[in-house]
């Protein structure tokens, strides 16, 4: 009697296949996520450097807020969020934002969100800092309301992915990216 020929697939080479699919299926999942997880970071990179030119041209230009002229801009950020904080005086009160005896005003100008898991932070000589100011009318580059003579460093981070923004003393804003580590003057 003949045999006949069965044709069709062992369990251990179905089990193989499986696992073969599997791992790729890992892989590729891996990479998307962290493909999607460099884009976030780099938009929001993107936004916060446009954020802080936004501070500057508003200081630059002189905004104002009413009749309330502008003193100053910080730009100011933390987990998932930024914000740029104006400060104003009253013209009909003092002429200028250095009178000790007239309250200044504060008003928060533009307030954006963040993807979730972004954080900003600031760096100046390798301290931690709460903002990046800009002086009314030059623009100049301040930290805690003095102006600076070196780079304030800008670290946007998600799940240790890492970009580097430089504003340097004249003013320029550099988005570095991943590529540096170093601010310039």
């Amino acid at each position: 009697m003949r045999q006949k020929n069965k044709k069709g697939f062992s369990l251990i080479e179905l089990m193989i296949v499986i696992a073969i699919i599997s791992i790729m299926a890992g892989v590729i999942l891996s990479t998307t996520s962290q493909g999607r997880t460099k884009h976030e970071l780099e938009t929001a990179m993107r936004e916060v450097s446009a954020g802080i030119r936004s501070a500057q041209n508003s200081a630059l230009s002189g905004k104002r807020s009413g009749i309330n002229r502008s003193c100053h801009f910080a730009f100011k950020a933390g987990a998932n969020m930024y914000e740029i904080q104006g400060e104003f005086y009253n013209p009909s009160l003092t002429t200028n934002c250095d009178d000790p005896s007239i309250p200044l005003v504060y008003a928060t100008v533009l307030a954006r969100r963040l993807p979730t898991g972004v954080t900003v932070t600031f760096e100046y000589e390798g301290n931690p800092i709460s903002e990046i100011g800009f002086d009314v009318p030059f623009g100049e580059v301040t930290e805690n309301r003095a102006i600076v003579d070196k780079s304030i460093r800008v670290i946007v981070q998600k799940k240790g992915l890492r970009y580097l923004i430089c504003v340097s003393p004249s003013g320029r804003i550099d988005e570095l990216g991943t590529t540096s580590n170093i601010c310039g003057n």
